[in-house]
């Protein structure tokens, strides 16, 4: 399917496969339907995802066609009922004059959420393609596997083989650049002299200098560069705790670092796998996959990685 006329997609805490799957299949009149989880409120909470979303495409999706539903995020029984309310939500609107009388196509994207989200949606829209009731609906899952930097498209009834498209022909044909992924997370970028300062889109705070020293898109996720100069081992996690902090709030939990490292200390002072292992003792995942070390020696004639 080229484009939708209705994207169903689950809101998780982060806003990336929402946003490229947004980009992907809207037309002029597509109408986009956000769910997002019941929860406390939280310094990220997939409805505060949603708000972000809505304010970064609002130039692209008509403000009059952004709709949102919450949902349960455990309970199957009361988010088959929110799946349900969001299928006669797009009945209601299948007889407006661009939809009369026609087959409208329609893609769930089950990438965010829960996973008992995604098995609720995907369960009642599999079976309304399958009742007549709703036999005007071409219903079409997607999942972006990020690992790939792919999204994954099929007929929801499994019969058709699946199509996949290159986030990186989304980017490029967007011309998505970093600051536009900074503000899908809630912070705005502003050049002052160049020199970068990041602040919330909302607040009224003094900006905070950026520390990072170039940030980029790497694999349809944000990536991030910083120069470092220790002399120990203990010098550098305390860094890294500081950048990873403001990483995952400027980029997502999918966000990238790499350190290009400087150690001028005594040989044996600095050692990548006790930074690792002293990362991993406080529970930190997957960091030699988040963590890339560019190691350069002061005392020796070329760096090590």
């Amino acid at each position: 399917m080229y484009k939708a006329d209705f994207i169903v997609t689950l809101i998780g805490k982060n806003p990336l496969p929402a946003y490229y799957t947004s980009l992907n299949y809207s037309r002029e009149n597509t109408r986009l339907i956000f769910v997002y989880s019941e929860e406390a409120p939280g310094i990220i909470s997939s409805e505060r995802v949603c708000e972000n979303l809505q304010f970064s495409l609002k130039n692209i999706i008509k403000p009059d066609n952004l709709y949102s539903f919450s949902s349960d995020k455990s309970s199957i029984k009361k988010i088959e009922s929110t799946a349900r309310r969001v299928l006669n939500h797009i009945i209601s609107r299948w007889d407006e004059e661009d939809l009369k009388d026609r087959e409208i196509n329609v893609i769930l994207d089950y990438t965010g959420g829960t996973k008992a989200m995604a098995a609720g949606f995907y369960s009642i829209f599999k079976k309304a393609a399958k009742d007549s009731i709703y036999e005007r609906l071409k219903i079409y899952s997607s999942y972006i596997s990020a690992s790939q930097g792919l999204i994954y498209e099929s007929h929801i009834n499994g019969l058709s083989i699946p199509n996949a498209h290159k986030v990186q022909d989304i980017i490029e044909t967007h011309n998505i650049k970093p600051v536009e992924l900074i503000e899908l997370h809630g912070f705005k970028l502003i050049n002052f002299k160049g020199n970068y300062y990041f602040q919330e889109r909302c607040s009224t705070k003094e900006p905070k200098p950026i520390t990072f020293k170039e940030i980029y898109i790497n694999n349809s996720n944000i990536s991030f560069t910083a120069d470092i100069s220790i002399e120990k081992t203990k010098e550098l996690v305390n860094h890294y705790f500081e950048l990873s902090h403001w990483a995952e709030k400027l980029g997502g939990s999918e966000a990238e670092i790499f350190i290009n490292v400087s150690h001028h200390g005594k040989p044996g002072d600095f050692d990548k796998c006790k930074f690792y292992s002293s990362l991993s003792s406080t529970g930190t995942t997957n960091i030699k996959d988040k963590v890339k070390l560019k190691i350069t020696e002061n005392y020796t004639l070329e760096g090590v990685d």
